[in-house]
């Protein structure tokens, strides 16, 4: 996992400090800037997402998108 992208580790330690249950958004227009490529209109390019899937995995998280809202929802596990 390269952590070197901007605000990857802020984020990180966002998530980390989370309570179990806590959620952490991230704005579809934050994407680019944490796991790019980011966004290609409304859809995640599929390596932003593979990759945004192994981030929530390390850092013991559930993550699912939210059209509605526009955002990605990272859910601390139990």
């Amino acid at each position: 996992m390269n952590d070197q992208q901007p605000y990857r580790m802020l984020i990180r330690h966002s998530i980390i400090g989370l309570p179990p249950g806590a959620t952490h958004k991230l704005r579809f227009d934050q994407i680019g800037d944490v796991f790019p490529p980011g966004m290609v209109g409304n859809d995640i390019h599929p390596h932003a997402m593979a990759d945004l899937r192994a981030f929530a995995d390390d850092v013991g998280c559930a993550v699912t998108k939210d059209d509605a809202l526009k955002v990605f929802v990272f859910r601390k596990r139990d």
